[in-house]
């Protein structure tokens, strides 16, 4: 792990010893396949049908979730690329799988079936915010016609993924980080980070610029549960990004770990002090 890391892992007492314990643990740099960590990654835009040959889509084209992914495959993990209707290029390396979405609705299919195997999740993908409403669904199975008294479309809320697996995570017990994104203008990216740290109840949420789609650059600060931030030196490529957040989320992976291991150690002391 890059020394930059260890100024978040100085807090935890013992590191060196509750490290090496947290690394075998957590699986981080394992040499076999089978011991490697997984890395989620969701990429891309979801398309939300209209008619047959029409969809509720966005600009996000995909290159940042598959840059991290390229990254974190160099680092030695596993990684499930879950990547929507995107013409990036999808990376041919042997630690990367990769499976297609297009609707919400497949994404969450997807996420619940691969998140109790992830050791960690970056919410990467522009998931649309709503959808045609269930009562407009029948005028998708076919093409509109274009009339000259045009067309009004009924629009409901997409579920909210990045929330639900919070949940799913709580309530199952898996012990994984999870980082969202949010995608704002330059004045509100603080306030929208901190606000979804909150009501999402993740470990991490990466702020970035609206110009960030569709570029191949990125400007970023990443906001963390405890209130510490960190910023990208300047605007970087997406690919010296992804190695920049890999760094960011081993760390992040190694923290909950240690913590995990001084709960147990604490809990099977059973002293006044430990318990309190």
């Amino acid at each position: 792990m890059a020394k930059k890391s260890t100024a978040r892992l100085s807090k935890t007492g013992s590191v060196k010893s509750a490290a090496k314990r947290a690394t075998r643990s957590t699986r981080v740099a394992a040499e076999r396949d089978d011991e490697r960590p997984v890395l989620l990654i969701t990429a891309g835009p979801t398309h939300e049908p209209i008619d047959a040959v029409r969809y509720i889509g966005n600009r996000s084209s995909g290159k940042l979730g598959v840059a991290l992914a390229v990254a974190a495959a160099e680092c030695g993990w596993k990684v499930v690329l879950l990547l929507g209707p995107s013409a990036a290029a999808v990376p041919a390396h042997k630690l990367v799988q990769v499976l297609r979405f297009v609707t919400t609705d497949d994404l969450a299919a997807l996420l619940k079936k691969h998140q109790p195997g992830a050791d960690a999740m970056v919410m990467a993908a522009a998931v649309a915010d709503f959808r045609l409403a269930k009562a407009e669904k029948a005028m998708a199975a076919g093409k509109i016609k274009r009339t000259a008294a045009g067309m009004t479309l009924k629009l409901e809320s997409t579920p909210d993924l990045l929330a639900g697996c919070s949940v799913r995570r709580d309530e199952e017990g898996f012990q994984q980080v999870l980082v969202g994104f949010a995608l704002e203008s330059e004045a509100k990216l603080p306030a929208s980070a901190k606000d979804k740290l909150k009501r999402k109840g993740v470990d991490a949420v990466v702020a970035n610029e609206l110009s960030t789609m569709e570029s191949d650059s990125i400007t970023a600060s990443v906001f963390y549960a405890d209130g510490a931030v960190s910023k990208t030196p300047g605007k970087m490529s997406k690919r010296e990004f992804g190695p920049w957040l890999m760094d960011i989320i081993e760390t992040l992976v190694m923290e909950k770990a240690i913590a995990s291991q001084h709960d147990e150690e604490d809990a099977a002391c059973g002293c006044a002090e430990c318990a309190g």
